[in-house]
């Protein structure tokens, strides 16, 4: 069963169909590392997000495993029976599509926001920052003061269709199956530090009434969930 270039959207759904077939071939054994994701993003002409949110479709469908710095690997027979749901009922979005789509309207939210955000709005802000902070320092995270944080920036920005799109994309994670083994698997705990961090330059920039400054803070803090996501993946062998 050759491998073929992948064309038609969404990619994902696509690259986890082809992999899930040659596994179930036998092209690819138990116990056999899959390729790199860069190796497989060249022989599919994907990107690489593309191939990880495949690999995390797999895991959900109980076709692979991921072990971090070592690979993604097949699971044995055994293990297929009756784990996860059936690879052609995982129809959520990629985790790396609500992170490109997250980061344009928050960008903008957050630009937007910078000028329009009232003394109310920085209060609230700066106290959900504070829950942030306070759980970081006991080695834990607080994400419901991170989804109030970014929420209450989307309706700082006082464009309505932004806020709605916004508040759109919250669902498409907090029930998506993707999502869930992303949070199950990764040390969130490791990134507090670096989330607080985050967090804290957008309120500067927020508070300082810097849109351009707002923006990129906001860009930068997505653009380093992916990348920790994609450092889950990471092949160091």
């Amino acid at each position: 069963m050759p491998i073929h270039p992948v064309t038609r959207t969404p990619l994902y759904r696509q690259v986890a169909e082809q992999l899930a077939g040659l596994i179930q071939n036998g092209e690819y054994k138990p116990g056999q590392r899959l390729p790199s994701d860069r190796d497989l993003a060249r022989l599919l002409q994907v990107s690489r997000p593309t191939i990880r949110e495949a690999v995390i479709a797999l895991d959900v469908a109980g076709l692979v495993h991921v072990r971090p710095g070592a690979g993604i690997f097949v699971r044995e027979p055994a293990e297929n029976g009756g784990f996860g749901p059936r690879l052609e009922n995982i129809r959520d979005p990629g985790p790396f599509e609500v992170i490109e789509a997250r980061r344009h309207l928050e960008g903008e939210a957050a630009f937007l926001a910078a000028s329009r955000a009232d003394s109310d709005d920085l209060a609230s802000l700066q106290s959900h920052f504070d829950a942030m902070r306070r759980a970081a320092v006991d080695g834990r995270g607080d994400l419901a003061a991170d989804i109030a944080f970014h929420r209450i920036i989307a309706r700082a920005c006082g464009n309505s269709f932004i806020t709605a799109a916004i508040e759109a994309t919250w669902p498409l994670r907090e029930g998506n199956a993707l999502w869930q083994r992303l949070e199950r698997d990764l040390p969130l705990e490791k990134l507090q530090p670096l989330v607080v961090d985050d967090h804290a330059a957008i309120l500067q920039a927020l508070k300082q009434r810097r849109p351009e400054a707002a923006r990129t803070a906001m860009h930068y803090h997505l653009d380093r969930v992916g990348e920790a996501i994609g450092q889950f993946f990471s092949d160091k062998k």
